[in-house]
C-alpha cells in the first residue's frame, strides 16, 4: 500500500491492491448529518471535486478507483451529495459513478480511545 500518491495534478490518499489488481482510494470525512442522513462536504470543495475528477479519470483508463466516506457519527443511515452547498462536486460524484468508482460509506464509533468504523451505509447518489 502507497499513501499519499500523485495522480495527475492530485494527492490520492492511497493507492493497494485488492484482488490482485491496483486500486486508487481517496478517503472524505463526512460530519453533517439532517434527520439520519449525511451530507458531503458540508462547504464547497474544489478540490474534493478535483481528487473524484481524478478518480474517475483513472476508471477510464481501466484502473480500479474508490471513494470512502467515512461519516464520523453513528446517527447516519444514509450519505448524500449535498448539491446546495456544491453542486461541482455533486456533478462530479455522479460522473464517478456512472464510469464505474465504487462509492462507500461507513458510519464509525467515535470515543476517547479512538475512531472504529460501525457499519456501511448506502450512497444515495442519483
Amino acid at each position: 500500500m502507497e499513501r499519499e500518491v500523485v495522480v495527475g495534478g492530485s494527492r490520492l490518499d492511497f493507492r493497494m491492491r485488492h484482488r490482485g489488481r491496483p486500486l486508487l482510494v481517496e478517503v472524505k470525512a463526512a460530519v453533517f448529518v439532517e434527520g439520519r442522513r449525511a451530507l458531503f462536504p458540508d462547504c464547497p470543495t474544489v478540490r474534493g471535486t478535483r481528487h473524484v475528477g481524478e478518480l474517475t479519470a483513472a476508471r477510464r483508463r481501466g484502473e480500479d478507483a474508490a471513494l470512502v466516506f467515512v461519516v464520523h457519527r453513528e446517527d447516519a443511515d444514509s450519505l448524500a451529495p449535498w448539491g446546495a452547498v456544491d453542486p461541482e462536486f455533486t456533478r462530479a460524484l455522479r460522473t464517478a459513478h456512472r464510469n464505474g468508482v465504487r462509492v462507500l460509506a461507513y458510519t464509525c464509533r467515535v470515543t476517547p480511545e479512538g475512531c472504529t468504523l460501525a457499519r456501511r451505509i448506502p450512497v444515495e447518489i442519483d
